[in-house]
């Protein structure tokens, strides 16, 4: 704030000296080339150039937006979809929390595309599809966690021990206690 009162002051001062330049002298300015001859004051002149210069920076700028846009663009796309992933989680724990198993699966579904924690929205779409007894999405739910994050396989082998003691396929969550015993 206080640089641009003091770019505004140095502005007003420069534009009184010039103004009383002006008043004691006009000047002239003569522009020949071949047979063209073009005449001005001095100060209009000036005024022309400035004003020249002026709009050829506008002009690059401008092409510089235009051309950087595409990166911008991508830029707010990505906040927006970051912004929407983590919006549809939240709504996604909400519905789990309330029961609404079918609401939480469809959210944490939608959340998991751009979401910066996609096993969490793995393990959560899986265990409301459980809830919802749509095993076969839980079981899809929960491959996908594993392919997309393989290092984690006990967060998952944990999950799917949860979902298979639901269904009451307790040898099956005997082999997976064994493999997590491992």
């Amino acid at each position: 704030m206080k640089k641009l009162l003091v770019l505004i002051l140095l502005v007003l001062i420069a534009s009184v000296w010039v103004a009383g330049k002006m008043t004691l002298d006009s000047g002239y300015l003569l522009i020949a080339y071949q047979n063209t001859t073009i005449e001005m004051s001095l100060w209009v002149g000036l005024s022309i150039l400035f004003v020249s210069m002026f709009m050829l920076y506008v002009s690059i700028w401008l092409v510089g937006k235009l051309f950087s846009s595409g990166d911008v663009a991508r830029r707010w796309k990505y906040r927006f979809s970051r912004k929407r992933s983590l919006s549809k989680t939240n709504a996604g724990v909400i519905a789990y929390l309330e029961g609404n198993w079918a609401e939480a699966q469809k959210n944490f579904d939608q959340a998991v595309t751009k979401s910066d924690m996609p096993l969490l929205a793995y393990l959560a779409a899986a265990k409301a599809a459980a809830k919802n007894e749509d095993y076969q999405a839980s079981d899809a739910y929960l491959r996908q966690a594993s392919r997309v994050v393989p290092s984690k396989t006990v967060a998952i082998e944990l999950a799917k021990l949860e979902i298979q003691i639901q269904r009451k396929q307790y040898e099956q969550a005997l082999a997976t206690l064994l493999k997590l015993r491992k």
